[in-house]
């Protein structure tokens, strides 16, 4: 394909998004979640679009600055394998480049197309998405409204916000009347369904699941959502405005090595969809930090198999290349370097042979590594203009070359840092420790005061501008936000910093976050200041307020469906509160947390850790009530971890007892006729039917006369 739109052919729509390092300590489908906001953003009609005028603004950069956006890795490998493909319209006309496993940096050296390309970028941008009609949203509404699954009232459309934040506004659209509701169900309001397995029927049956619902599906989770229930919901919304997309959809999901653990296992349980099509998804990831042990391993093995399979069982003739494939990208070659550092002091390639030669065995190709190489030899003054004879030149040899360059990027990196001023120092370290994209208004509240040299916010947009001409951080022209610029950068400004002043960073840096206003863009916020505390010595904050943090982040992650990080805050959460002095003198909170630990622990079978934590709560809770979910959960563990139901059923019935519920455990024929009058006198003969129309009320003990029927039945 030569990428031209005809009308026999059509350009693909792709959407991109690179996670940034440690995203399994940010929000829970952090992953996922980028990539259905840019979905979204690009997909999504706007109101009054057409008439609206260009705003975008870019505090504190140049034009130039903010033409340096990067395009995604898609473009190179689209063009590979011959599919057409439409540019980010954020993107600059620059060339990007994988080496080592390691994302290269944008270099273009045509500095005079930068302004022509930021004036055409945000134009370009609306233009896209206003002649560009990807979907029929009216035909997805109406899809969605009448899903089993995810029609507005039922348990998948909640899951759908609460997973996903980023979809609230699209699904309000999605919204039913109250008039049309009543009359689509003949003048009754219908009950929204639940979580329906696919291939059970209705429109759920056009596919077959996707494989078997185990632990996960029954335990679910302290929100009572399981794992399974929002990936069956995800899949159901993806599988609408997939169908209807009039061009295909590429997503180019990038640094899948560093996602969470619940965007790999939602990606996995994604492609081996047998029915997801009209997309494709382009993974990269550095190969030489996914082993056979890392979770994304397991996504690409499972993937190619499926997907394998499904190609095979085809007509032959409808797909000319495999359903999966694998692109390695390698180092650039000595000529490619040459031709860059050529380019770079505007010299022929001859004539920088030696300086090719020097700078290639140092870096291997590595484009990010010879960028800061050339730049470590200016710095030393190795390489420089001549003045007299305007040019560029090295008056060295190869090995005093050699020796001007350090043995790997990272200690490149901080020879640079020693050299930049101390306030842009500080600000690029705390940044390396935020890894999200953060807004300048949340980096002025870290960077004012004293100890970071700054008395004046105005000085931090400064600082940004200036760092940003260093290539240090970049600035997003889509969301207003800044980032650290490379992994290595962040690596290296981490290690630069002394481990006794990184504390009080830590902490400087979590007491802003901890007070963000928690929005479903902002939430990552918590999950970040909570994850730099429990980094820090215990003795250095304080343990009742840390074991409150992380109680209030795991209440955001059991919102968001994400069962295991929510064990883990609360578990860290509870180690904190036994080291503080509030351990039981806090009452309240004392056995709110221990409460939600220990149905996290059963929750995720972890069996033999909710018992200390129920013994603890039985020895410590004031009444009966209180030591109900501990009581309840005890039986639960005892008759999981034993099979034997039989003790189920007699430990049911004491705790009942105790409770003030007397059952038999053996019932003879009289106390069945017993609770049979009871009954009658208490219809007062009317049909069982009656009952329906009584107030639902949440009684925590008919909880366990459940278990106790259940085991009876089992025993």
């Amino acid at each position: 394909s030569t990428g031209k739109s005809s009308k026999h052919s059509s350009s693909v729509l792709c959407i991109s998004g690179k996670y940034n390092e440690q995203s399994s300590a940010v929000a829970p489908f952090s992953a996922i979640s980028q990539a259905l906001e840019k979905m979204v953003f690009e997909i999504v009609p706007r109101e009054n679009e057409s008439s609206k005028e260009n705003t975008t603004t870019c505090v504190g950069l140049t034009d130039e600055q903010k033409s340096k956006a990067t395009k995604g890795l898609a473009s190179k490998v689209m063009q590979k394998v011959g599919f057409p493909f439409i540019a980010d319209p954020y993107s600059a006309d620059a060339v990007t480049n994988v080496e080592g496993g390691e994302n290269s940096e944008i270099i273009n050296t045509k500095e005079e197309s930068e302004h022509h390309l930021q004036q055409s970028r945000n134009t370009a941008c609306d233009e896209s998405r206003r002649q560009n009609n990807y979907v029929c949203w009216e035909s997805v509404r109406h899809e969605i409204r009448n899903s089993p699954i995810i029609q507005p009232g039922s348990d998948g459309n909640k899951i759908l916000r609460g997973a996903f934040p980023v979809l609230i506004p699209l699904l309000e659209r999605c919204e039913l009347s109250e008039t049309k509701s009543i009359l689509k169900n003949g003048g009754r309001k219908s009950r929204a369904g639940s979580i329906v397995r696919r291939g059970s029927g209705s429109s759920a049956g056009r596919r077959g699941s996707t494989g078997n619902v185990g632990r996960e599906e029954v335990s679910g989770n302290v929100g009572g959502t399981s794992d399974y229930a929002i990936k069956e919901s995800t899949l159901e919304f993806l599988s609408i405005v997939f169908r209807l997309l009039k061009k295909p959809l590429i997503l180019s999901l990038d640094d899948l090595q560093w996602a969470d653990r619940l965007s790999l296992e939602m990606l996995q349980f994604l492609l081996c969809d047998r029915e997801l099509e009209n997309v494709m998804v382009v993974c990269s990831f550095r190969s030489n930090e996914v082993d056979e042990d890392h979770p994304f391993f397991k996504v690409m093995v499972d993937a190619e198999n499926v997907r394998d399979r499904i190609h095979s069982t085809k007509d032959e003739g409808n797909r000319d290349i495999a359903s999966v494939q694998r692109i390695d990208l390698y180092n650039l070659s000595p000529a490619i370097i040459g031709n860059f550092i050529s380019d770079c002091i505007r010299k022929e390639p001859d004539e920088v042979a030696t300086l090719t030669e020097v700078v290639y065995q140092k870096t291997m190709g590595n484009i990010f590594f010879v960028k800061h190489a050339i730049e470590e030899l200016v710095r030393k003054n190795a390489l420089y203009y001549d003045m007299m004879s305007f040019e560029w030149q090295w008056s060295v040899d190869k090995v005093q070359l050699s020796n001007f360059m350090s043995d790997d990027v990272v200690e490149t990196i901080k020879s640079k840092l020693q050299e930049l001023p101390l306030p842009m120092q500080k600000m690029v370290i705390a940044m390396s420790y935020i890894p999200n994209a953060l807004d300048a208004s949340i980096l002025k509240k870290i960077m004012h005061g004293e100890e970071f040299c700054m008395e004046e916010e105005g000085e931090v947009t400064t600082l940004l501008q200036e760092a940003s001409n260093e290539g240090m951080i970049i600035y997003s022209v889509e969301n207003q936000t800044y980032n650290i610029a490379h992994d290595r950068i962040r690596q290296a400004s981490r290690e630069f910093m002394a481990i006794e002043e990184r504390d009080d960073l830590l902490i400087r840096i979590s007491q802003v976050l901890s007070t963000v206003r928690q929005t479903s863009q902002s939430e990552w916020c918590l999950y970040v200041a909570v994850d730099n505390l429990n980094s820090i010595p215990p003795e250095k904050t304080d343990q009742g307020d840390l074991a409150k943090l992380n109680f209030q982040a795991s209440k955001l992650a059991q919102k968001r469906g994400a069962a295991t990080r929510e064990n883990e805050l609360l578990r860290r959460g509870q180690k904190c509160l036994e080291r503080s002095e509030i351990h039981w003198k806090e009452y309240e909170f004392t056995l709110h947390i221990y409460n939600a630990a220990i149905v996290s622990e059963y929750s995720l079978g972890h069996l033999t850790d909710a018992m200390p934590l129920i013994e603890a709560v039985l020895e410590n809770a004031r009444s009966l009530d209180d030591k109900f979910i501990a009581h309840l959960n005890k039986v639960l563990c005892q008759c999981e971890a034993t099979r034997d139901y039989d003790i189920g059923t007699e430990e049911c019935a004491k705790v009942l007892k105790m409770y003030g519920y007397d059952f038999p455990l053996s019932p003879t024929k009289a106390d069945i006729m017993k609770e049979e009058v009871l009954l009658n006198i208490v219809l007062r003969n009317r049909p069982y039917s009656y009952l329906v129309n009584l107030p639902v009320k949440d009684i925590p003990v008919f909880e366990l006369i459940n278990h106790l029927s259940r085991f009876s039945l089992l025993s």
